[in-house]
């Protein structure tokens, strides 16, 4: 599965997300989970989730949805997260076209203060 690489950066309020991107390949592992990976970097000096909601678009049907938790102290962190497919009787394929949407807020305001969607 791939999707493309993107860089998001803002100008925002305090707490708020100052970059997020997601790698350009994500891994198919064998027991049909997907590894996506990507950094963020975020101020606040708190924690918050991060959120990735996968969707093979060649496979319709194969979708999932895991997060991590992140450390908000204006450092560029790398992230990893495991994407389960909710439904295993439609399996993620390699090579597929997969859409790929990363959320990334803080704990104490459950705002979004990042939304970053990648197509390919």
């Amino acid at each position: 599965m791939s999707v493309i690489a993107s860089t998001m950066a803002l100008a925002a309020p305090a707490h708020a997300a100052s970059s997020l991107t997601i790698n350009q390949n994500a891994t198919l592992n064998p027991d049909g989970t997907v590894t996506a990976t990507g950094t963020y970097s975020c101020d606040g000096g708190g924690s918050g989730n991060l959120i990735n909601e996968l969707a093979d678009e060649t496979n319709l049907g194969a979708a999932g949805e895991a997060s991590t938790s992140v450390t908000c102290d204006g450092i560029v962190h790398t992230w990893s997260v495991i994407v389960p497919d909710s439904n295993p009787a439609v399996p993620y394929q390699k090579g597929d076209r997969a859409r790929d949407v990363v959320e990334l807020f803080e704990q104490d305001t459950f705002n979004f203060d990042d939304l970053l969607v990648t197509e390919r």
